[in-house]
């Protein structure tokens, strides 16, 4: 079947299909000024043809309602873009295989952390948001950064 993003107004309660060019949506997060929604397409996991994708989908969000313009932001190898987050700079930090890699707002690759193992997931945290807490397959790292997470409005 079909796969979606979807927009919920909690005013009216209506839930709305902004797009369907995602094949397996996974994780979502705004830019720090919530210009751009950046959507994970985790297929690889699915496929078991060693087709699908492994990469993070940017939309540009038209007047807080609809998404236009989809690019490939990133392509996360190895592994996915299963869980990600973004910094007030608006860098952008995900699990991968080996790593939690960090994106520029550009799209450019910044760096790899590197960790001993699998990263499913991770969030920003600590009374300043300068900590990233990582989930990994049988751990919970926490790294101290010269960045902070950024903060629902």
């Amino acid at each position: 079947g079909d796969n979606y993003v979807f927009r919920f107004d909690p005013a009216s309660g209506a839930l709305d299909i902004v797009s369907n060019v995602v094949e397996e949506p996974n994780g979502l997060a705004f830019s720090p000024d919530e210009s751009v929604l950046y959507v994970s397409d985790t297929s690889a996991a699915l496929r078991r043809d060693g087709g699908g994708h492994h990469h993070i989908v940017a939309f540009d969000v038209v007047g807080g309602r609809t998404l236009a313009r989809p690019r490939i932001f990133a392509v996360v190898e190895p592994g996915l873009a299963d869980g990600f987050r973004i910094d007030d700079r608006g860098w952008l930090y995900t699990s991968s295989a080996d790593s939690v890699q960090v994106y520029h707002p550009d799209g450019t690759r910044l760096a790899a952390i590197p960790m001993p193992e699998k990263v499913g997931n991770l969030t920003f945290g600590g009374p300043e948001r300068d900590e990233l807490y990582i989930c990994a397959t049988t751990s919970l790292y926490r790294i101290r950064l010269h960045a902070h997470g950024i903060q629902a409005p």
